[in-house]
């Protein structure tokens, strides 16, 4: 992903995709679109989601040393 973007935004975006792809009011193409961005997205966040995890369990560890 090129633009700036976090967790929330990219969430956000998610379900926007999700409610667009259950209204079968998507073309083909379109369809092809938003399954590749959410795909992008999906892997975005939980990238973010383990490198959060990182962080807190850093943080605990420190704490118990």
């Amino acid at each position: 992903m090129k633009e700036k973007i976090n967790f929330d935004s990219a969430f956000e975006e998610l379900q926007t995709i999700q409610d667009k792809i259950q209204s079968n009011d998507v073309g083909i193409e379109e369809l092809s679109q938003l399954i590749k961005r959410g795909s992008e997205l999906i892997k975005y966040c939980k990238n973010r989601l383990r490198s959060i995890e990182s962080d807190i369990n850093d943080a605990f560890n420190d704490e118990q040393e």
